[in-house]
């Protein structure tokens, strides 16, 4: 039987006041969660998530890991629905928990939202799970480069979480644990802060796991702590060597095996996914030579009354050209960029251009959604109301989309 040693630790960060994640480090079992949804639910959410997971029976396949994490959804639900001032509240989820059963052992992995797990080994670090989030759909569909995700203004809003939707979907799968291997689960209080190579860097120069937890957390605070985090750091001590996993391992119904190209050969289920390639820039046209139409004397200067000189028509040219440049400048600004507001009618719409107009550029609305402010989570409400800015269409369509989704299973409930 496997066993594991184990560090944990958990800050508020240098920029909130509360800290409304929770962890479970115990027997086989580590959670992390990230609570969402103002101070108190986001607290209340993420805690309720955690007591479900210690409460419930020691899973023996991905089925009892699938009703795990289906009952903290519904508690997660309940809770709010018995208390209203904490409506709309919801969580992440990553765990990693060690199956009972009578043969070769193995790990349950299960991802709701964006927190993450990582697992270092003899190869270095591999991130093995997806965030469930806007801009990751983004960068999957091809739309946005992982850097841009990196600093998207909207990478914050989740697509999955938990204490949203009766019909929570879940990414899960098995993999056998080896002597040597070092997990890491954590909230993206730490891995929006610091790179991968910064993360597998302390893993590596500190033995201990709660040395390395604490080096983790304090290093994300150092680069600035704009949230809280939380982070599980579990190495496999103890193992047999020669289990092999079968790739043909069958997920339950409704869960997803994650299709990022992990080289991994001992996941349950690797499913691959070839990104959209971004269309290839458009080759420059050769720019066309203009002849003056004047004739020159044998000495090479222009001859004729009131003939402009090639110096003075260059400059012209600039003139018109910086011109040019700053009419398509003030144009960009004025028609660049795409806004989701909620209009006077209470409609949320997509905007293009900023929304209080630039110069004698006004926004025009370019879609006019079926969504009714008033019909929003207090969450998604708020979020729609300061005017989440998007760099193209489709990407304000995404977001759309994803309200939708909310809206349906909020009238769902």
């Amino acid at each position: 039987m496997t066993t594991f040693q184990h560090g944990a630790s958990s800050d508020t960060g240098r920029v909130r006041t509360a800290n409304q994640d929770a962890l479970l480090a115990e027997d086989g079992r580590f959670v992390v969660a990230d609570g969402m949804g103002g101070h108190l639910g986001g607290e209340i959410a993420s805690q309720l998530t955690v007591d479900s997971m210690a409460e419930a029976a020691k899973p023996t396949s991905l089925d009892d890991v699938v009703v795990m994490v289906r009952d903290a959804n519904d508690y997660v639900i309940d809770y709010a629905t018995k208390h209203p001032d904490v409506r709309g509240m919801g969580t992440t989820v990553c765990l990693l928990m060690a199956l009972s059963t009578d043969g070769p052992d193995r790990l349950a992995v299960a991802n709701v939202g964006d927190s993450r797990l990582y697992l270092r080994d003899r190869r270095g670090l591999q991130r093995l799970t997806r965030d469930h989030s806007l801009v990751e759909a983004l960068v999957r569909e091809g739309r946005i480069s992982a850097d841009e995700a990196a600093v998207h203004p909207q990478r914050n809003i989740l697509t999955q979480a938990l204490g949203i939707d009766r019909r929570v979907q879940l990414d899960v799968w098995e993999l056998v644990p080896r002597n040597g291997d070092r997990f890491l689960i954590c909230s993206d209080g730490l891995h929006g802060e610091l790179t991968d190579a910064t993360i597998d860097e302390i893993l590596s120069t500190n033995p201990s796991p709660q040395a390395a937890a604490d080096a983790l957390v304090l290093a994300a605070c150092e680069a600035g702590g704009r949230d809280n985090v939380t982070v599980v750091v579990v190495d496999v001590a103890d193992s047999p060597d020669d289990t092999v996993l079968s790739d043909d391992t069958v997920l339950p119904d409704d869960t997803v095996a994650p299709d990022d190209p992990v080289v991994n050969a001992r996941l349950g289920v690797v499913t691959r996914s070839v990104p959209r390639p971004m269309a290839a820039p458009p080759r420059p046209e050769p720019v066309a030579s203009v002849d003056s139409g004047n004739d020159t004397s044998p000495d090479g200067s222009l001859r004729g009354p009131g003939v402009v000189t090639w110096r003075v028509a260059a400059f012209a040219v600039a003139v018109v050209l910086v011109l040019s440049g700053l009419l398509v400048a003030v144009a960009m600004i004025g028609r660049g960029g795409y806004s989701v507001v909620v209009d006077d009618t209470g409609t949320v719409v997509v905007l293009q251009g900023p929304p209080d107009g630039f110069l004698w550029f006004n926004p025009t609305i370019e879609v006019m959604s079926d969504i009714d402010i008033t019909e929003l989570l207090p969450a998604d409400r708020q979020n729609v109301r300061s005017g989440p800015d998007f760099g193209s269409l489709d990407e304000a369509r995404v977001y759309l989309e994803y309200l939708t989704t909310r809206l349906i299973s909020e009238t769902d409930n």
